[in-house]
Formats: structure tokens, C-alpha cells, sequence
């Protein structure tokens, strides 16, 4: 079901005892359909919202723009940033029943409005972030990086991530431990990709984190 802004798709199940909310965010050059399969039989326990991305492409959307490789806009950036912070404060106003608990999952480009997100917005009942193939820019600065104390954070990276380089990866896993972030961290033999094998980590991820809205 879509509403009427055309930036992102969400399907509002009933509510219930135990539900999650999971807002994907895709990455450059992707749309809101583009990580919907990830989330495929994880069952009736969570809604689902992907949202769009503010800035358009050829072919897809982009969060933000790039001055360079791993170097956002600064000016597109911050849009990209405001533009999920409304969507955040609009959904439990239009769809009351997800205000309850909320994982931010990020592909790329998502991933770092994700992290951004928890530690720069105030993002009510969030009970954790996953990253997938994510970077931090070393000039970005976040509001509120005490919000990332404790906060659970899923990490999936690929050696072999010509795009966004592994060592990104662990760089940002650093950092985000410095700011007494409870970091899982997973290395996989791919690309700039998203495989089988951390799907299944992530889903092993989010039971433990919401055992009473298990996926699948």
C-alpha cells in the first residue's frame, strides 16, 4: 500500500501483541522495492516500510549526492537526512500502530542514513540499526552520537567490496565502538552485495534482539 507522497511503499498488517516495525533503506541508485526481498518469510510479527529515497537518478534514487567516492554533499545530505526525519514522525501519525518497536536496516548509501539517523535524530522505541555494506565519512558529524551508547548495531561487510572498501567497514565498526555502540560484526566473502549467509545472520540478529517478533 503506498501513500499519497511517492516516497516510499508501506504494508500496515493489524496490530499486535509483540510486532516490530523494520524501515528499509536502500541504497544509490536503487528504489523502495529494491530490499523487499530480504525480508521475504519473515512472517506476520513485523510491518514493513521501505522508503525512497529523496534524490532522483538514472536509473533509481540516491539519499544524497557525492562530492567523491565516500565523501556525501554535504547541503544533499542533510536533505536526505531531514527528508527521513519527517518520514519517521509521519508514519505513527498516519499508521498509529507502528509506533512500537523499530529496526532501521540499510543497504550502502541506507546504511549510513541509518547510523546517521539513530545518532543525529530523535527516533522514538528504536531498538537497533543494521548496516549492510555501509561506510562513515570521517567529516561526518553526528548530534547526538551519545543516542549510540548500547544501541545494537548489525554490521555485515564484504572483503571483497569494490564500492565501499572492507576496511570502511572496519573502520566504522571502530568508530562506532568508541561511541559504546554494541557492534555485531560479520565479514563475508562478496562484493558489494548482500548474500544468503547474512541474511540468515541478520535474522539470527533481530530474533535475539525482539524474541517476542521473531522473523519467519
Amino acid at each position: 500500500m503506498t501513500t499519497g507522497r511517492p516516497y516510499y511503499l508501506i504494508r500496515p498488517h493489524v496490530s499486535g501483541e509483540g510486532r516490530a516495525t523494520v524501515l528499509l533503506l536502500h541504497g544509490r541508485g536503487a528504489d523502495e522495492f529494491d530490499l523487499l526481498p530480504l525480508l521475504a518469510g519473515w512472517g506476520e510479527s513485523f510491518d514493513l516500510v521501505s522508503a525512497r529515497a529523496p534524490h532522483p537518478m538514472r536509473p533509481g534514487y540516491a539519499w544524497y549526492d557525492l562530492k567523491a567516492l565516500g565523501e556525501p554533499e554535504p547541503e544533499s545530505f542533510q536533505q536526505g537526512l531531514a527528508y527521513l526525519e519527517a518520514l519517521l514522525e509521519e508514519l505513527p501519525r498516519r499508521w498509529p500502530s507502528l509506533a512500537r518497536p523499530l529496526l532501521l536496516i540499510g543497504f550502502s548509501q541506507g546504511a549510513l542514513m541509518a547510523v546517521a539517523a539513530a545518532g543525529s535524530l530523535e527516533v522514538p522505541h528504536l531498538q537497533g540499526v543494521a548496516a549492510l555494506s555501509g561506510y562513515l565519512p570521517e567529516g561526518l558529524t553526528l548530534s547526538h552520537p551519545g543516542a549510540l551508547a548500547g544501541l545494537p548495531i548489525f554490521w555485515g561487510h564484504g572483503r571483497q567490496d569494490p564500492v565501499l572498501p572492507y576496511a570502511w567497514g572496519e573502520a566504522a565498526k571502530q568508530r562506532l565502538e568508541g561511541l559504546n555502540a554494541s557492534v555485531e560484526f560479520h565479514a563475508y566473502q562478496m562484493g558489494h552485495a548482500v548474500i544468503p549467509e547474512e541474511v540468515d545472520h541478520l535474522r539470527a540478529w533481530v530474533a535475539k534482539l525482539l524474541p517476542t517478533a521473531q522473523p519467519g
